[in-house]
């Protein structure tokens, strides 16, 4: 039995030892001979170590073209690997001519947002948590976040605030897992932004009027700015940036205004789309164009960072030319020219000097390095900068040493001698020996900032990676890790977790590797488990025949990954069938009939087997799924109920179906209007009827979940209530209901079968981002999802079995059934949840009674003539107007919300660390004489 519900507040993280010592470290594409595990993992296929063959770095900016071509794998080789996996991206968005899916996507979250802040000013006019979901607003299930604890993901700026007397706080800006704030040595890692969606790529952070207040917090993401001033609760858009096209950099001017400055382009009235300056000096409530250049170039700006030299100074470049403002950049004067045929750049600088200029230029192929050392006026070409990554926040350099300089690409370099030579701070590969001491692979921002306290000033740097931030404190010379505790920015695309053990957890991840975990109950807000990441790269598609993790298959864009074994894993390569058109990361599915094959998804259909050594596969079918306008498939599925039956999708919305196992296959007539603007992200086929048959995929010109009930002739739109988007994955709910939960672009959906309408399953805990995969965990009542920048979440699903309280002062005494009745809470037992429900249980069928709740417990015998005992003391309040019924169960229930509990003198709020009692009181009859009776009593603990 299902009972409303509501759930737990916002998570944050903690994270242990870099990596156990169950698990072979970090795996490549090497063969040498392995001990046995379960499942003879010895005798099998290519075993994977050695840094030298290690997986190389799959970065989403450059999108490398994969290993199946035998490609560099040098920094060299990672740098020409470009557009693929941007294809895949775009290709999975399939919409009609002219219509804009990011647009879509935008309005989406605009949506979210603006309702999350709602829901957060409710529920504090009630003088709850923000964050928290009120009474009777709730679905039968919470969230918990499950990880990964220990193991970050891709971060791209960082910003402090001022010091207080407790110390200052640390801003982190990620991906898609948002703002985060933490302590400067990276420890109680909090996320302040869930209720928003989107990546961070700057942040700047105004100190308040009054210590005592929150920080403010603005946040860019392209073009995309927003603020909040009470810790992410809420966030609101600055005003005066609806000319805002797109943004390039956002700075804090170390002047008495705090003036934020913004630079990007804006589209100018009467002059088109240019290059323009924006600034604010109110906290970023409001900005004004304080600038336009002539045309529209990647330029950047920089601005100085300490008090000295902080005011009316605004560098900019633009156009290959360096443009200086002395006036707060309401003017600037003639620039320096420094090449012409620039086509984008970035450009910091250091305060010490006139002050030193550094301005790195993309000319053609290359980028280049020039230096201004007396701030504009004149300047000198360097060198050709190796392995730097232009158009992102690329360099730094340092306040007080003009000579130092960090610029990086796939690895960070510095550099003592202005840019002239420059050393790898570490390899990427070296990284997975040393999380803690050495820089992950993927320099995505390098945020140079000068630290002012009663020492004076100095330099310090935050290096942000795929594998989380980082601290210098020496010019590069040494960096520590801040993302081993709790940064839960983790970019998983897929997740299996066994049915022979369910606390065993496997991902894929976005460049933080394949992962495996052993679950760990939640304990409070933050991820719970911690992984082991046991081979670098990109994977996805997880998938196994029998449910274990005996065999688990996936995807990496080059080779299929076995991982072999249910404890201490092994992981296997298998090479992708040669000549087949395939996605850049192409689907796998496991074999349900054979957990030792599976079948790879491409242009063609091919079925790979265990031999004594290795997998071997052969073409399974002559379809060729790259006729008419599909290139390949992207998805497919057998009926659990008769592995004869499969079904499987096209990228161009194609659907077949075939009775002999995927041999030969039927495609369908139609699926409904709109079927060639559908992308095939996902197939679910019912348990026990293999005729009936969802498919989930693009939504944005056409319905993003179908369904057919007579085997795939015809199908049927079931997307009422689901907002446009893309839809990446569908699951049945675990409980047998026949609903279903999907993991899209624009969050969490659940389906109602009795209404076939989606609603949002996020509440107001689930983080808002992409929701990459979805999973169904039976034996624990889990929907498990996989997130694309917020790690791993869990969706609990509520019964009658999940009490967080203590029974007490019973048995109770017998009611007319012979009977003791009891009394349970049931939900979260976080006060800042607000997530409680009562249950009484074994009544009397059809008796009317209510609730009492007391801060303190007691003991008296047959209180006014009842049957039953008291087991409440000190205060007691009653829920007055909540009188219930127990029906033909037996039972009733009643969700509470703890900041408003009954007591004698009014309602009072619950606070973590207090201890609630509750009894259940009830009419009974004994012997045709009306009277009561109690049940036991609950004790909760809140925390």
């Amino acid at each position: 039995m299902l009972l409303p519900h509501h759930h737990l507040s916002a998570m944050r993280f903690r994270v242990a030892s870099p990596l156990s010592s169950g698990l072979s470290l970090l795996l490549g594409l090497g063969v040498f001979t392995l001990t046995a595990c379960d499942d003879s993992s010895s005798r099998l296929g290519s075993p994977l170590d050695g840094a030298e063959s290690r997986p190389a770095p799959t970065d989403p900016r450059q999108l490398e073209e994969s290993l199946r071509e035998g490609e560099d794998e040098s920094e060299e080789g990672e740098s020409r690997r470009q557009e693929e996996r941007q294809a895949w991206i775009e290709e999975m968005h399939r919409t009609a001519d002219g219509v804009d899916w990011r647009e879509i996507e935008r309005q989406n979250q605009n949506a979210e947002r603006v309702r999350r802040n709602q829901a957060a000013r409710d529920a504090a006019a009630l003088g709850g948590s923000g964050a928290a979901r009120q009474p009777g607003s709730g679905q039968p299930w919470f969230w918990e976040e499950i990880g990964s604890r220990n193991q970050a993901g891709h971060t791209r700026c960082a910003a402090f605030g001022p010091e207080r007397s407790g110390g200052r706080f640390l801003y982190v800006g990620s991906a898609l897992g948002g703002v985060w704030r933490g302590s400067m040595t990276g420890e109680n890692w909090t996320p302040l932004s869930d209720s928003i969606y989107g990546g961070v790529d700057d942040l700047a952070i105004v100190t308040p009027a009054n210590l005592a207040d929150d920080d403010i917090v603005l946040r860019r993401s392209g073009s995309s700015l927003l603020r909040s001033d009470d810790a992410g609760a809420t966030w609101t858009v600055p005003q005066g940036l609806d000319s805002l096209r797109s943004g390039r950099r956002m700075l804090k001017a170390a002047d008495a205004l705090q003036t934020i400055y913004l630079f990007g382009t804006a589209t100018i009235p009467g002059a088109g789309e240019r290059s323009a300056l924006f600034a604010s000096i109110d906290g970023g409530l409001s900005f004004t164009l304080r600038y336009s250049f002539g045309i529209r170039w990647s330029g950047d700006i920089w601005v100085p960072r300490t008090a000295a030299l902080g005011g009316s100074a605004v560098y900019v470049l633009q156009a290959g030319r360096i443009f200086v403002s002395t006036d707060d950049g309401f003017t600037f004067g003639a620039p320096l020219i420094l090449d012409a045929n620039a086509t984008s750049g970035d450009l910091v600088g250091s305060e010490s000097g006139g002050p030193r200029l550094y301005a790195a230029l993309r000319v053609g192929s290359n980028d280049e390095l020039h230096v201004s050392n007396d701030g504009g006026v004149t300047a000198s070409y360097v060198r050709a900068l190796d392995g730097l990554w232009a158009s992102t926040t690329s360099m730094a350099a340092f306040a007080f040493d003009p000579q130092r300089l960090i610029y990086s690409g796939v690895e960070a370099r510095r550099s003592t001698n202005g840019g002239a030579t420059g050393t790898s701070i570490n390899t990427w590969g070296s990284y997975y020996g040393d999380p803690a001491n050495r820089l992950h692979a993927d320099i995505r921002g390098i945020s140079p900032l000068v630290i002012s306290d009663a020492q004076g000033e100095r330099d310090v740097v935050f290096i942000n990676t795929d594998g989380g931030t980082y601290i210098t404190e020496d010019g590069g010379m040494t960096v520590q890790n801040l993302s081993l505790e709790g940064l839960g920015v983790g970019q998983f695309y897929s997740t299996h977790t066994s049915t022979l053990d369910p606390d065993h957890i496997s991902g894929g991840t976005q460049d933080q590797g394949y992962q495996v975990g052993t679950l760990t109950p939640s304990t409070g807000p933050g991820p719970s488990t911690d992984f082991d990441q046991t081979i670098s790269g990109d994977y996805g598609h997880l998938c196994s025949g029998d449910g274990t993790h005996r065999f688990v298959y996936s995807n990496y864009p080059g080779f299929t990954l076995v991982q072999v074994g249910e404890t201490n894993p092994q992981m296997r390569q298998v090479s992708f069938p040669a000549n087949v058109d395939r996605l850049w990361l192409p689907p796998v599915i496991a074999d349900p009939t054979d957990r030792e094959a599976y079948f790879f998804l491409g242009s063609e259909l091919h079925r790979f087997v265990k031999t004594p050594s290795s997998w071997t596969g052969t073409r399974w079918s002559n379809q060729d799924f790259g006729a008419g306008s599909s290139r390949y498939l992207t998805a497919m599925a057998f009926a659990p109920s008769d592995p004869n039956r499969a079904y499987a999708l096209t990228d161009a919305g194609a659907i077949f179906r075939s009775t002999d196992r995927g041999v030969t296959w039927t495609q369908s007539a139609g699926g409904g209007p709109g079927t060639h603007y559908f992308y095939g992200a996902s197939l679910l086929v019912d348990p026990t009827n293999p005729d009936r048959v969802f498919a989930a995929g693009s939504g944005y010109s056409t319905a993003g979940v179908r369904e057919s009930v007579d085997g795939g002739s015809t199908w049927q739109a079931r997307a009422s209530g689901l907002p446009p988007t893309l839809v990446h994955d569908i699951e049945w709910a675990p409980d047998g209901s026949g609903d279903l939960f999907a993991a899209t672009e624009a969050g969490a959906y659940h389906y109602d079968a009795a209404t076939q309408t989606w609603s949002n399953a996020m509440g107001s805990e689930a983080p808002m981002t992409t929701y990459w995969s979805v999973e169904a965990v039976p034996s624990q009542q889990r929907v498990r999802f996989g997130t694309y920048g917020r790690g791993i979440w869990d969706l609990r699903l509520l019964t009658l079995d999940d009490t967080i309280s203590t029974s007490y002062c019973g048995p109770a005494i017998p009611n007319s059934t012979g009977a003791s009745a009891t009394i349970r809470a049931i939900g979260s037992p976080f006060a800042s949840a607000n997530d409680v429900t009562l249950v009484a249980e074994s009544l009397a069928p059809n008796s009317l009674g209510y609730f009492l709740a007391s801060p303190g417990a007691g003991f008296v015998a047959s209180p006014g003539g009842s049957q039953g005992n008291l087991c409440l003391g000190g205060s007691i309040g009653r829920y007055v107007g909540q009188v219930l019924n127990a029906g033909a169960a037996g039972e009733f229930s009643l969700p509470i919300d703890l900041t408003a509990l009954p007591q004698p003198g009014g309602s009072v709020v619950a606070a973590p660390g207090d201890v609630w009692h509750f009894q259940a009181w009830y009419r009974d009859a004994i012997i045709g004489i009306p009277t009561s009776n109690f049940t036991d009593g609950a004790a909760l603990l809140l925390r």
